[in-house]
């Protein structure tokens, strides 16, 4: 009885998989560092950052926080960013991700993944808010 059912919902209804794209998404690996409560760079440069805290059961609170994106050239970034990144370049080079991977570049994300669906509307759920 139950398989039935599963079949006439799997049968009238889109698989989740063809509506949303679902996936771990960037990790920073030092929030502290690429993580900012007012615009401190260069509008490029940022994104709004929804984390765990602010997903409700129904809704989503207004975004608070901002995040950093820096996935280009560290010489292509504006020099503003360049000077943050090398003041913080030692916490940076030593996070658990970067000393694992010697072809990793210290100033980036540990793991800048899915960067061709950052465009898309998104809900981001940090590991520890679960």
């Amino acid at each position: 009885m139950i398989d039935s059912l599963t079949q006439k919902i799997d049968a009238n209804h889109s698989k989740l998989k063809n509506i949303v794209k679902i996936g771990s998404g960037m990790q920073t690996g030092a929030n502290e560092i690429f993580t900012f409560k007012e615009k401190a760079f260069p509008k490029a440069w940022l994104k709004k950052r929804i984390s765990g805290k602010q997903i409700e059961k129904y809704a989503i609170t207004e975004p608070t926080d901002y995040i950093l994106y820096v996935e280009e050239n560290f010489e292509q970034l504006p020099t503003s960013i360049q000077q943050y990144l090398l003041k913080h370049k030692t916490q940076l080079a030593n996070r658990p991700a970067k000393k694992k991977r010697s072809h990793a570049k210290w100033w980036n994300y540990s793991f800048p993944t899915h960067k061709d669906y950052y465009h898309l509307d998104k809900n981001e759920y940090p590991e520890n808010d679960f």
